[in-house]
């Protein structure tokens, strides 16, 4: 499928930019913290991700043998560029809002890279599939998500109370959300932009302006008059009072939480639940 940009005279989707990499140090590969050269060559980016793929797997309860698909990994290694900065999903002077392919939906897998699940023994699969959800939300930024997760983790972790077993789950968090602060910015760059070329759709497509505004609120009054059972009208107004309330990014975090707010109904909907329980 491809997006549905909305511009006469602007470029629907842009060659992409090619973003400063971080460094990482044996010493921190679980912690992000990186020092920034100049420029790194693919070959370290590689080894740098997958020795760090290779700690959170040891660190996993991994019983079943893992499918690792290289295609999809080595697609997304514009994650090694880190921290997932700026809001370049649309060219400048188009802004983005939720696609119009009605064959989109949320592709969630549990823990670990697409292809490459760990399966962990102290149900973290659920913040991960929450990160998987907000990563593939459109509007949303890494930062919140990444901030998000670590939160979930923690709380999944602390229900064990003091102990060994507390312990090795927030080991095990610590190390999967060190690695997707490091690696995640390409991956939700690449979530949230579409890729006609690749026939890849993303979470958003690109409109001028006012038309990415009518796209929220259609979205937005979709969703509250499928999900919440809403009157048309009362929908809209409703829409309307969450576009008024949240631009930018909060909006796109808004989206997310009212996703999972409505859980019940969108599990059902919106889904596609990859080898892992439908929970979130």
């Amino acid at each position: 499928s491809s997006s549905h940009c909305r511009s006469s005279n602007a470029a629907c989707c842009p060659a992409r930019r090619v973003l400063p990499v971080k460094k990482c140090k044996p010493s921190s590969l679980l912690t992000s913290r990186c020092a920034e050269p100049s420029a790194m060559s693919t070959w370290r980016v590689l080894s740098c991700a997958l020795v760090a793929l290779a700690a959170i797997v040891a660190i996993a309860d991994a019983a079943d043998p893992v499918k690792l698909d290289l295609n999809d990994l080595l697609g997304n290694m514009g994650g090694a560029q880190g921290g997932g900065g700026g809001d370049s999903v649309c060219p400048a002077g188009q802004h983005h809002a939720p696609t119009e392919d009605e064959t989109y939906k949320f592709d969630l897998n549990g823990c670990g890279p697409k292809g490459m699940q760990i399966k962990e023994p102290y149900g973290l699969y659920r913040c991960c599939n929450n990160h998987d959800l907000c990563f593939a939300t459109c509007g949303t930024s890494q930062a919140f998500c990444e901030d998000f997760f670590t939160r979930c983790m923690s709380k999944q972790c602390r229900s064990f109370g003091a102990g060994e077993r507390r312990e090795a789950c927030q080991k095990q968090a610590d190390g999967m959300s060190g690695m997707t602060k490091m690696f995640g910015g390409g991956f939700h760059l690449t979530s949230q932009r579409s890729d006609p070329e690749r026939g890849k759709q993303g979470a958003c497509d690109c409109y001028l302006p006012e038309d990415a505004e009518a796209r929220w609120l259609q979205t937005l009054t979709d969703f509250y008059a499928q999900h919440a059972a809403m009157e048309r009208d009362v929908a809209m107004s409703k829409a309307e009072d969450v576009m008024s309330k949240y631009k930018g990014h909060a909006r796109g975090e808004a989206y997310f939480k009212m996703i999972r707010k409505y859980g019940n109904s969108t599990k059902e909907h919106m889904f596609i639940w990859d080898e892992v329980k439908s929970d979130l």
